[in-house]
């Protein structure tokens, strides 16, 4: 058979740190379904702002709802989508990644890029990206009581 390896006593912590937000906050972009994407944090709370979302009046909630270490659920158009933040080595957020776009980092004070995305594209995008599973709402803070009862 195979080696496994002795089992781990202590596992690991996915707790979600808010000061941890301060890392992602930033300007984003998406050049081909959201365009401009901007994260912010007030308080213990991150969030989200997508202009071209506000221009095409597709709804969304403007406070990710955090449901493990770098992960969040964006509720946009009537679904929900796990929006991950991919770090770099120093632990700044290099990347936003959903199933309907991906936007990277834009350095402080960069000019936009040539091309840009159409309120048709991002309501394209949105409605074909499939909604997570019903299981991640089980991830949010203090549901599993809540489940059990």
């Amino acid at each position: 058979m195979c080696d496994l390896p002795a089992p781990s006593t202590n596992p690991p912590d996915l707790s979600v740190d808010p000061s941890s937000f301060d890392d992602y906050v930033g300007d984003y972009q998406d050049d081909f379904n959201a365009g401009q994407v901007t994260l912010s944090r007030v308080g213990d709370e991150l969030h989200i702002s997508i202009p071209l979302a506000d221009a095409a009046s597709i709804p969304y909630g403007k406070v990710l709802t955090p449901v493990l270490p770098r992960n969040f659920l964006l509720d946009i158009q009537g679904t929900q989508l796990l929006l991950t933040v991919i770090v770099d080595d120093q632990g700044k957020g290099e990347y936003l990644r959903t199933r309907a776009f991906v936007a990277a980092r834009q350095p402080s004070g960069s000019a936009p890029t040539a091309h840009a995305p159409t309120p048709a594209s991002l309501h394209r995008a949105v409605s074909r990206a499939p909604a997570e599973p019903a299981f991640s709402r089980l991830l949010r803070p203090n549901t599993f009581a809540s489940a059990r009862r």
